[in-house]
């Protein structure tokens, strides 16, 4: 499930495919995981989307880890990347307010 969801994150989708699959996944978790993994998408995938945004703009290769099985909790830093990215494209500004950030990743 984790697998078709960094899939959908990694190709953009008119049909916001990235938003169900986030859904469906969530929907099959506990509270706490659910809570763990919207936490280190948040914190560690908002570190790693400005990682990647300087790696960018300096012209190195983006960091990828954690985007390939077997998934580990380094896989929310990229995950959080993409769906960082995702909700960039959509709004900005976002990026510039954190607690907006995070509820948005709800």
């Amino acid at each position: 499930m984790f697998n078709e969801y960094l899939h959908a994150l990694r190709h953009d989708d008119i049909n916001h495919l990235k938003l169900k699959k986030k859904k469906v996944l969530l929907d099959n978790l506990n509270v706490k995981d659910k809570e763990y993994l919207v936490w280190q998408e948040w914190k560690e995938g908002f570190a790693r989307f400005m990682e990647n945004e300087a790696r960018k703009h300096l012209g190195f290769k983006e960091n990828l880890y954690g985007d390939k099985p077997p998934f580990s909790r380094i896989s929310f830093y990229r995950s959080g990347d993409l769906f960082i990215n995702y909700l960039h494209g959509y709004d900005p500004k976002l990026i510039h307010d954190l607690n907006k950030l995070f509820f948005s990743m709800k």
